[in-house]
């Protein structure tokens, strides 16, 4: 894998934390490769603060069953307002089973048991959810039909209640809407600076902190503040639950910026710290990824193959394991095994990386007709950023070169010159400088 390879990495994706609360304390138990969502969670002396903290945690890592079960604990204890937080956010995640009828009982249990005004606002701002979510619940999936109406109703939620639980909710859900689907990075950014200020010193200052430097790095591509956020945060924080998320959003970031050394030994920091935290499946994908960076072959493959045994426990990183599987194959010579893994990759972010391996595989065949497909329908296959296309025609152009494919050739140079008339590559393959560059 290469600079352009590198351009299709696609980042963690953490789904909006729903509360944050006291640090997390709880143990797990789960053999290696265990999917994370059979984890058996003790939750003997936990308050019901420290229960909605460790249902954040598994709501971040998709698993919504495990989630309910803690909240359900919580919302059980004595009550009080912590039980009834608990209570309301439970409603919450019951309405993505698609049970409205429990979900308003919750709420208005919530609401009687503990008519507290921040309860009672927090149960009014869900059931005003109600209608925006899927009456099938949408697969356990998060999704609203309106996220400007969402998040109107959750503006209103962090300014009337500023400075409590409610609106530190609010306020962290705002941001997440506005950096995605809302597509708004900017709006994100200053709406969770001016929640850590107003939460400083609690768990909702620090989750801003940690989540403004995933945006100004992810979204607003500033990895140089973004490094600086994160090296402060890991270096002052005492939440296991920011150090984890840290850990491994800079581990990206240095992925990102083929420093793969780095990269790799905070995934392994992750790994060896939290060895039965669900996100840990994940971490061996992306270590395998950064190893086979570096041509660490067998580490690589080792990795790969841990995450892969785990079953579905990070779903995520499936195409990514099989693309580097597909890498080991192609450098140990194995083109056979090569190509099937890279037919595995399905997830779409990744396939033009996949196809164009399957290029240089069928040019180490000889078959310079499949290889040359191969790179076009990469081309083809981009989604959104297009910086790869260029790299991908090029190599099918020298291709059709070499075949003597003249037809091929002008289809392919008349492609890059309607498409990328200035870039580099076409005048390259135009004649004005026909030398190959390094492989993608």
């Amino acid at each position: 894998m290469g600079t352009a390879h590198r351009l299709l990495v696609v980042g963690l994706a953490f789904v909006v934390v729903f509360a944050v609360a006291a640090s997390l304390c709880a143990q797990t138990t789960r053999t290696p490769g265990q999917d994370a969502r059979s984890v058996a969670v003790s939750t003997v002396g936990l308050s019901a603060a420290e229960l909605i903290d460790l249902a954040a945690e598994y709501g971040w890592n998709e698993d919504p069953a495990t989630e309910r079960s803690l909240l359900q604990a919580a919302a059980a204890m004595r009550p009080g307002i912590d039980a009834a937080r608990a209570r309301v956010l439970l409603a919450e995640a019951v309405l993505f089973t698609g049970d409205r009828t429990t979900a308003t009982v919750l709420l208005d249990k919530a609401r009687t048991q503990y008519p507290d005004p921040e309860i009672i606002a927090f149960a009014d701002l869900v059931q005003g959810l109600m209608p925006l979510t899927p009456e099938d619940g949408g697969h356990g999936k998060r999704l609203y039909s309106d996220y400007d109406v969402m998040g109107k109703l959750c503006a209103v939620a962090a300014d009337q209640w500023r400075g409590k639980f409610l609106g530190g909710w609010a306020s962290i859900r705002l941001a997440a809407l506005c950096r995605d689907p809302l597509g708004e990075p900017d709006r994100a950014a200053a709406i969770l600076e001016s929640t850590s200020r107003d939460y400083a010193g609690s768990p909702f200052g620090e989750y801003a902190l940690e989540d403004l430097a995933a945006i100004v790095t992810f979204s607003l591509r500033g990895f140089g503040e973004g490094r600086e956020r994160y090296e402060a945060l890991l270096a002052t924080t005492a939440s296991d639950f920011i150090k984890q998320r840290a850990t491994l959003h800079y581990g990206e970031l240095l992925m990102d910026s083929h420093e793969d050394a780095g990269a790799c030994e905070l995934f392994s920091s992750f790994i060896n710290a939290w060895p039965a935290h669900a996100a840990t499946v994940g971490a061996y994908a992306l270590r395998a990824y950064v190893e086979a960076e570096q041509s660490l072959w067998d580490e690589a493959a080792s990795d790969a193959d841990a995450y892969l045994a785990a079953g579905t426990a990070s779903p995520a990183y499936v195409g990514k394991a099989h693309l580097v599987r597909g890498e080991v194959a192609r450098a140990r010579g194995d083109l056979d095994q090569a190509e099937r893994e890279f037919l595995m990759v399905d997830d779409p972010f990744l396939i033009p990386s996949a196809k164009a391996d399957l290029g240089y595989c069928r040019a180490a065949r000889g078959d310079l007709g499949g290889a040359i497909a191969s790179f076009v329908d990469a081309s083809r296959s981009l989604i959104g950023d297009q910086s790869c296309a260029p790299f991908y025609l090029y190599q099918a152009g020298l291709l059709a070169q070499r075949l003597g494919d003249r037809a091929a050739f002008k289809r392919v140079l008349d492609t890059m010159i309607a498409e990328f008339p200035r870039h580099d590559l076409t005048s390259r393959l135009a004649g004005r400088e026909v030398t190959p560059v390094p492989e993608i």
